[in-house]
């Protein structure tokens, strides 16, 4: 079983995303798997990838933040 990651807010909010073992990378940039268009978000913002018993998660690039569980 593949982990997922929840959206809490914005328009996505509720959708779930399959962590499948391929790279996730979210941000503004248009080669993201998930690009959201947010000023707040840099191009690459952070890339999660599923490494079987755990999940990888890099911030991408820059001083962009981000937060995990919470």
């Amino acid at each position: 079983m593949h982990p997922y990651l929840i959206l809490l807010s914005g328009p996505l909010a509720g959708e779930r995303i399959l962590l499948d073992g391929a790279p996730l990378t979210i941000g503004s940039d248009p080669s993201c798997r998930l690009r959201m268009r947010d000023p707040a978000l840099a191009p690459v913002h952070v890339r999660f990838v599923d490494q079987g018993s755990m999940v990888l998660v890099e911030g991408g690039p820059g001083e962009a933040g981000f937060e995990v569980d919470g």
